[in-house]
C-alpha cells in the first residue's frame, strides 16, 4: 500500500531557528510502501530555489578552493603578480593578438 503524506516543510538558517535569508516554506510529499520511504515529492518552485542555493553553495566551495590553491602556491614559493604586472600582460597580450590579425 503507498501513503502520501503532506506536510509544510520549512528551510531553516543555522543559527537559532531563524531563516538564512533563503528560508522558504512549501508543500512537500512523501510517499511510503509499507512504512518505508518510497519518494518525495516537491512543489517546483521551492525545487528550483533549493537547486539554485546548491548552486551557489558549490561556486562559493569552488572559489574557496582556487584561493586554496593559490595560496598554497605563494607558500611553497611559486612566483606571484602584482595587479599593476597582470594589467600590463594583459595589455601586452590584447596588443599582440590585435598585431598578428592586422599584420
Amino acid at each position: 500500500m503507498v501513503v502520501i503524506c503532506w506536510s509544510l516543510w520549512y528551510t531553516v538558517g543555522k543559527k537559532g531557528g531563524r531563516t538564512d535569508g533563503y528560508g522558504y516554506s512549501s508543500r512537500i510529499g512523501a510517499a511510503t510502501r509499507n512504512g518505508e520511504g518510497d519518494t518525495v515529492l516537491m512543489d517546483l518552485d521551492a525545487f528550483t530555489r533549493r537547486e539554485e542555493e546548491l548552486d551557489r553553495r558549490e561556486a562559493v566551495l569552488d572559489h574557496r578552493a582556487m584561493v586554496l590553491e593559490a595560496e598554497l602556491g605563494r607558500l611553497s614559493g611559486e612566483p606571484t603578480y602584482t595587479s599593476d604586472q597582470v594589467r600590463d600582460a594583459v595589455q601586452q597580450h590584447l596588443l599582440n593578438r590585435r598585431r598578428e590579425r592586422h599584420g
